[in-house]
């Protein structure tokens, strides 16, 4: 079983620019889960989905290969779980700020 690291700012031994690549990223993730729910005809309702495992994923996927392999820093598993504790929290956020606005009847 994998423990999830997050603290209150899991971020804190990122650089600025990997933290901002991450809360882009769980921005985007969260977007396209809404979308695609949507799109499926779904009600777009209740707390976030998604899980630590698919934050881990979009880090691997998206926030990790965003450097050329040869310019890519070498981030380790401490600070892979950093990020994706950054991405998790930024999806999350981005999506409760949406039902909230829902909630109020605003778009």
């Amino acid at each position: 079983m994998r423990r999830s690291v997050c603290g209150a700012d899991g971020s804190s031994r990122l650089s600025v620019e990997l933290r901002q690549c991450a809360q882009v990223a769980g921005e985007r993730w969260a977007s396209q889960v809404r979308e695609m729910t949507m799109e499926e005809h779904r009600q777009v309702t209740g707390g976030w989905p998604g899980t630590m495992s698919e934050a881990r994923y979009v880090v691997a996927a998206h926030v990790a290969s965003r450097w050329d392999p040869l310019q890519r820093p070498q981030l380790g598993a401490a600070n892979e779980e950093a990020l994706a504790c950054v991405v998790y929290s930024s999806a999350r956020c981005w999506w409760n700020a949406r039902q909230e606005r829902v909630a109020k009847g605003e778009p």
